[in-house]
């Protein structure tokens, strides 16, 4: 079915995106830290289905895996209202760690239920009602000379381990006004993630009926990644737009101007805001602006520290679309920037 081709067409964008995994901790160079060596994060936050955003960031990590996941969710868990990029990554990265703790083979589980307001006697967590999310390995624990620091970037018990995967996580959750913890369970680790609930409920149907509006007209798409550039165009063409694909702002500008002279304008850019050795996102904006302020602009990353992508509007975009992203999220976007 067209539907399951496009999902799985973004699916395997994503998969290129994760490629060489983007760290948000580093030991030297470039970027903004706090004392402890994080990079400051910038969140750009949606209401999210909380249990169909474990679901994929489970189905992503362990693809290929021997490993058993079982996701028990609560019923009516509360939707959040977080950055669903930055939030799949500390799913992932807990993932991953439970299954290495497990040597790739055996059961684990997820376990996704409401804690009401005042119910959560866990210091750091914003007041009000959250949603709890616990990832259960049978591995054999954390060494307890460890656990007391366990958070802290570079802390690790494995031999290869680089230490930065639960330091991102606890960053990233943190930023979200939640808390990340650790328990030693009857057999193996217990890591929980304690969100706050979205103070609007949205229903998953409602989330799904919004993100799927279909669209007319042209779209621009510039990207240095081949691959990316045909799953987006398989995408808008799935919802009934035009896509016209480049590879850096140069390109991105003679194609807007050869467009006005033709008559035939785009109602929407979709620019990747990093191009190696050509014109990124937002100077490819400044440039189309010089002959065309009517067109939509939509920055897009897979950075999480990437200053453009939180503050959007002060550079001239629209709206945003953080990598990976679905094609409920590319459609949910384009139809607010176009209505």
């Amino acid at each position: 079915a067209p539907g399951k081709e496009v999902a799985l067409a973004l699916d395997c964008a994503a998969s290129e995106l994760h490629k060489g995994g983007k760290y948000t901790f580093k030991k030297s160079g470039g970027g903004t830290y706090d004392a402890k060596g994080m990079v400051e994060l910038y969140a750009v936050k949606q209401i999210v289905e909380t249990e169909q955003l474990v679901r994929e960031a489970v189905a992503f990590t362990l693809r290929g895996s021997a490993i058993e996941c079982r996701v028990l969710a609560s019923q009516g868990v509360w939707s959040v209202e977080v950055d669903p990029g930055q939030i799949q990554q500390v799913i992932q990265n807990l993932v991953l760690n439970a299954s290495q703790a497990m040597n790739g083979v055996g059961q684990m589980q997820i376990c996704i239920g409401n804690v009401a307001a005042g119910r959560a006697d866990v210091p750091g967590l914003a007041p009000g009602p959250a949603v709890r999310i616990e990832v259960i390995d049978k591995g054999p624990g954390v060494p307890e000379h460890i656990q007391g620091k366990l958070f802290q970037p570079y802390v690790t018990s494995k031999e290869q381990g680089s230490g930065l995967g639960l330091a991102s996580a606890f960053s990233i959750v943190r930023k979200h006004e939640g808390v990340i913890t650790y328990e030693s369970g009857q057999q193996g680790a217990i890591f929980s993630v304690w969100l706050p609930a979205a103070s609007r409920q949205v229903s998953a149907q409602k989330i799904q009926e919004q993100a799927m509006i279909q669209g007319t007209g042209r779209v621009l798409v510039m990207d240095d990644n081949e691959g990316i550039l045909k799953m987006l165009s398989r995408a808008l063409v799935h919802l009934g737009f035009e896509p016209t694909t480049v590879r850096d702002g140069a390109e991105a500008l003679r194609v807007i101007e050869q467009s006005l002279s033709e008559n035939m304008p785009f109602r929407a850019m979709i620019l990747d805001q990093t191009i190696p050795g050509g014109i990124g996102g937002a100077e490819a904006l400044a440039l189309v602006r010089g002959v065309d302020r009517n067109v939509k602009a939509i920055a897009t990353s897979g950075y999480t520290e990437g200053e453009t992508m939180a503050n959007y509007q002060d550079f001239g975009f629209d709206s945003v679309l953080r990598k990976p992203f679905r094609i409920q999220d590319l459609a949910k976007v384009l139809s607010e920037v176009l209505t």
